[in-house]
């Protein structure tokens, strides 16, 4: 029996040595001289908001940075904050300051003045290793929701014209405008920075209703997006182009009386109305066939809808896949009755569904553009000033921009201007018509502060 004791004591010893010295190695090599950061967060008692709790900080080791991201709001104040560090098995936690410079450990409980910190330092279990952090808590310094207007030329196309439209092929601006000789075109890569280049159109007839020219598009994943641009002329002929320049006749079975913008649902494909035996339908058609058209379900009422000189843009929302639509303002019926309202539309498979708004603004002339997520049209008011409305719900209800985005005194009364918004986030309005029926020729481009690209 003495044995059997003798031989489980030894072993039982052996595998506490054993392990004894594996977890001491372990530590030796792989904690002692870790004095890197692994996470960190902060939060504040007088951030009622949660502000800086909502805050996520990057951890950059390779640089010795942390910092957030995204800027938080501006004109947010941090005081100060009770910070969360987690670390391996750090000895220290030095916190550097400045305004006024100051340096001290840190308890890990100790409030911390966050607008001043900008350095921390770690210091290993081995009391030699350290390492230093550079801290940046990223405010906006300017207001984000600033909405910037510049007016970059006064005279891009030369007068006298009747009408005007300027549309976005992949990165060039064209300008189509109808003089007494025909419709010419206008075109640049940077308006107010490369002159514009006027080139000669073929196949485009002088019917052709300027205002009607659109540009879609085919997604491509071999070779990027393959743009087309259509026009409409009086006769409800349809002319394409793939880079409206050289024009080319449909030949279309169907008599096309409308055409509205690109589908938000399939964007290979653009919503138009049709005359079928005399009644007028929405139908969708791929943007390189017209020749095939997709019928679609609807009670609306066509004697009140605008079939000419209006405004439409589909939009998708980024953030919610489940909103779609198209919006159209202003124009005339087939009767030739001004439109005052405006039109929400909606696919849903082969029916689409409306409703229709009467705003407590002027519809008639005004231009709708998509941007950040949201819907702006520019009109005019009583007092005959341009106004920039915006719409945070697709439509539903209207109100004036705050002051920070408001259009520029010298940015005067326009109907019918053409408004493009590019990749870069930019937003160029082209020409207009004047309170006396002038044509305008000037170009504004608008930004918003925190859509800026660098």
């Amino acid at each position: 029996m003495s044995y059997k004791y003798i031989f489980w004591s030894i072993l039982f010893f052996g595998i506490a040595i054993f392990s004894s010295c594996l977890n001491s190695d372990q530590v030796s090599s792989e904690a002692l001289k870790d004095a890197q950061i692994y996470s960190f967060s902060a939060s504040a008692a007088y951030d009622s908001t949660g502000t800086l709790a909502n805050t996520k900080f990057s951890i950059d080791q390779l640089n010795s940075k942390i910092f957030n991201r995204d800027s938080l709001e501006f004109g947010f104040e941090p005081k100060n904050a009770k910070l969360s560090i987690t670390t391996a098995y750090a000895s220290a936690i030095k916190f550097y300051l400045s305004n006024p410079d100051s340096i001290y450990f840190w308890n890990s409980t100790d409030s911390v003045a966050i607008d001043r910190l900008k350095t921390i330092e770690v210091t290993a279990q081995d009391q030699t290793t350290f390492k230093r952090y550079d801290f940046k808590l990223n405010i906006h310094q300017q207001d984000p929701d600033i909405l910037t207007w510049t007016k970059l030329q006064e005279s891009y196309i030369a007068s006298p014209f009747v009408e005007q439209k300027t549309i976005l092929i992949d990165d060039t601006f064209l300008t189509f405008y109808k003089t007494s000789t025909g419709i010419q075109l206008a075109q640049t890569t940077s308006p107010g920075s490369v002159a514009w280049q006027n080139l000669s159109i073929s196949s485009l007839p002088n019917n052709t209703i300027v205002p009607s020219i659109m540009c879609g598009y085919s997604p491509n994943l071999t070779n990027g997006n393959i743009y087309t641009a259509y026009a409409l002329d009086t006769e409800n002929n349809i002319y394409s182009s793939n880079n409206g320049i050289s024009w080319n006749k449909i030949l279309s079975p169907h008599t096309v009386k409308a055409l509205y913008a690109v589908s938000p649902n399939t964007p290979d494909s653009v919503l138009t109305i049709l005359d079928v035996n005399g009644q007028l339908k929405f139908a969708k058609t791929r943007y390189d066939d017209f020749m095939s058209f997709s019928i679609k379900n609807s009670n609306i009422d066509f004697a009140n809808f605008p079939t000419t000189e209006f405004s439409c843009i589909s939009i998708s929302k980024s953030k919610v896949f489940s909103s779609k639509y198209y919006i159209i303002s202003g124009g005339k019926t087939t009767s030739g009755s001004p439109n005052n309202k405006i039109w929400i539309l909606q696919e849903d498979g082969n029916k689409i569904s409306w409703t229709s708004i009467q705003p407590a603004f002027q519809t008639q002339g005004s231009t709708l553009f998509g941007y950040d997520d949201k819907v702006y049209l520019l009109t005019t008011g009583n007092d005959e000033e341009a106004k920039l409305m915006i719409s945070k719900n697709n439509g539903i209800t209207w109100n004036e921009v705050e002051s920070n985005q408001a259009l520029p005194d010298n940015f005067f009364y326009r109907q019918e201007a053409s408004i493009v918004v590019d990749t870069n986030n930019n937003i160029w309005i082209f020409g207009g018509i004047s309170n006396t029926n002038t044509q305008f020729t000037e170009v504004w481009r608008g930004r918003l502060n925190r859509l800026a690209v660098n």
